[in-house]
């Protein structure tokens, strides 16, 4: 009741309060699915009881129910004691290899259960292909473009309530732009189904969000985990260029969870052989992208173009994104930032080009798509995505051998998305999650603390 009353305070209109009251009370099954919990949420917001003058800012004659005086009655130490504590009795050491959506997502899930959590990164960004590239532009500074993901959907109920709150807080925002599909020479309407998410001023901004708060170690390289003991060792990397180079112990992890492309993650679950192969059968399509500038606005009736034929596989304006900086050339005109990834089959017969050369090719066949004069060119830059996409993505959620305490994640577990690669990372937190609940609960009925199990 306490919480029922103080959440009309923290939401923005009576409506949203009810909404979110159902919402958590259908999660947590705080009432145990009793049809009558309707009566007592909406009892908190006024029906059947009588007004409780005087007026109150946001609540007005509400019975009130204060938080302050509810606390007066309660240990609210010994119950901050409780409840932050780890649910395994035990705080676990926790090695997170990769600051990948999915990484971060396990990182979180951890975290918020009170275990100690190391994420290391070997590059200086995170969120993986969520990533926003500064291109330095005079005279106006730098333009956000995004060379990897362009956007993502969320169709599972789990990882919507997510997106909902990170559109709250601003990190993301819809995007409306016009969307096609390049079929026999013209364009038909595409993707009008979903909703398509973006994050404002550049996808890299979910990474940055969710990595708040963590103990994230970039540019950090590290070595496959050595067993040690009951768990694990972590070094960094050797140093190619410097043989003699000393190599830094991160120390003792109780589990190690891998977030990186399957090509990438096999190596490091070496010693759970079984995990490694699966994940070393994964295969990875890669990706040429290309980063174009104009000096102004290219006149298309669409923002966005699946074209699946000859190089390309996607075109983007993604100037047209919320929340981003156009373009600018030096007359001070306003200008545009394209997109252009090229198709997988593509991609590998020109794998090892030099990026000038793919440049040149996929803005050539920008050109010939459009059928019409590009705009004069400001700046260009080429970037390859050698894991890009999971081909055959694994059904599997993740990967988690329970004698070891070692395990792997990300989209490639799952269906190849951004959404997928959330959900395997908190599918994998959730399987550390439970298992050391079920140690603990074993240890607990091992020394007579806790009673048998009835068989009802």
């Amino acid at each position: 009741m306490t919480w029922a009353k103080a959440i009309p305070q923290w939401t923005e209109s009576p409506r949203r309060a009810l909404a979110e009251l159902i919402d958590l009370n259908h999660r947590h099954a705080v009432d145990g699915s009793d049809p009558n919990s309707y009566g007592g949420l909406l009892w908190t917001l006024g029906l059947f009881d009588r007004p409780f003058p005087p007026e109150r800012p946001v609540t007005g004659s509400l019975r009130p129910r204060s938080t302050a005086d509810h606390a007066r009655r309660l240990d609210v130490g010994a119950y901050a004691r409780r409840v932050q504590a780890p649910a395994s009795g035990r705080r676990l050491r926790i090695a997170v290899i990769g600051a990948g959506l999915a990484g971060l997502a396990a990182a979180r899930a951890l975290v918020d259960q009170s275990h100690e959590v190391v994420v290391f990164e070997k590059s200086r960004g995170r969120g993986g292909r969520a990533a926003t590239r500064r291109v330095p532009q005079a005279p106006d500074g730098e333009v956000a473009v995004d060379h990897g993901a362009q956007y993502f959907t969320a169709r599972d109920p789990r990882f919507a309530r997510r997106v909902a709150s990170w559109a709250q807080r601003g990190v993301l925002a819809p995007w409306s732009g016009r969307l096609g599909a390049w079929r026999d020479g013209s364009v038909a309407p595409a993707g009008a189904d979903d909703t398509r998410w973006v994050g404002v001023g550049g996808m890299s901004a979910l990474g940055r969000m969710l990595a708040e708060g963590l103990d994230l170690r970039r540019s950090t390289r590290v070595a496959p985990p050595v067993r040690d003991g009951a768990g694990w060792a972590l070094l960094s990397a050797a140093d190619a260029a410097d043989a003699t180079a000393e190599r830094v112990h991160f120390g003792h992890f109780d589990r190690v969870l891998v977030s990186a492309p399957a090509p990438q993650a096999a190596p490091f679950l070496a010693a759970a052989p079984a995990l490694a192969a699966r994940a070393a059968a994964v295969p990875m399509a890669p990706c040429w992208t290309v980063l174009l500038g104009f000096a102004a606005p290219l006149d298309l009736d669409w923002d966005g173009l699946f074209v699946n034929g000859g190089p390309l596989g996607w075109v983007a304006r993604d100037s047209a994104k919320p929340g981003r900086n156009k373009g600018r050339d030096q007359g001070g005109r306003g200008g545009e930032a394209w997109v252009l990834h090229a198709t997988p089959e593509w991609t590998r017969a020109h794998l090892e080009a030099t990026p000038e050369t793919v440049a040149s090719d996929l803005l050539e066949a920008l050109a010939e798509l459009v059928g019409t004069r590009l705009p004069a060119l400001v700046w260009q830059q080429a970037h390859r995505w050698l894991y890009a996409r999971a081909e055959q993505p694994l059904d599997a959620g993740c990967l988690w051998d329970g004698d070891l305490g070692i395990g792997a994640c990300g989209d490639w577990c799952a269906d190849g998305r951004i959404e997928g690669a959330w959900l395997s990372g908190e599918a994998l937190a959730g399987r550390v999650l439970g298992a050391a609940a079920a140690a603990s609960d074993g240890a607990d009925r091992r020394a007579g603390r806790l009673a048998p199990r009835s068989g009802i």
